[in-house]
């Protein structure tokens, strides 16, 4: 953490401090799951997605439409999202599910749910950028 800039250093505290609270949560329910690899699993897929359209923004690099939806659908944030809601609404959390939720691949209805987030998400973007760009301010 010292390396961080100082702006970042409360987001990064706040962020840390959410992904080890909730665990503890669960880990004084019945099960007693311990939940932080799950956690720390889609939060790094989801930092790894940005990273990847962080680099293909800056090497100038437009990707194939297979590519933006392979990495699109865990940009918008939807696994994140969706993992974090099952553990704070399912009682009691299965083990089992928990593995093939985050390290067998997400289930389906998690993909195709964050691909129509995305793309509805596109599509909103999509059509303000049009509109500036049609402005006849000039």
């Amino acid at each position: 953490m010292d390396g961080l800039p100082e702006y970042m250093k409360t987001c990064f505290l706040a962020l840390y401090n959410f992904i080890n609270d909730l665990p503890f949560d669960v880990l004084k329910g019945e099960e007693g799951l311990h939940i932080i690899k799950f956690l720390q699993k889609s939060w790094a897929d989801l930092c790894k997605s940005y990273l990847r359209e962080a680099r293909w923004y800056y090497n100038g690099y437009t990707p194939s439409f297979e590519e933006y939806i392979e990495n699109a659908w865990i940009s918008i944030s939807g696994p994140v999202i969706l993992s974090h809601l099952y553990f704070f609404v399912v009682n009691p959390i299965k083990e089992d599910t928990l593995l093939s939720t985050c390290f067998d691949g997400y289930p389906t209805i998690i993909r195709h749910s964050s691909m129509i987030l995305r793309l509805k998400d596109d599509m909103g973007t999509s059509t303000v950028m049009i509109a500036t760009y049609n402005c006849d301010c000039f």
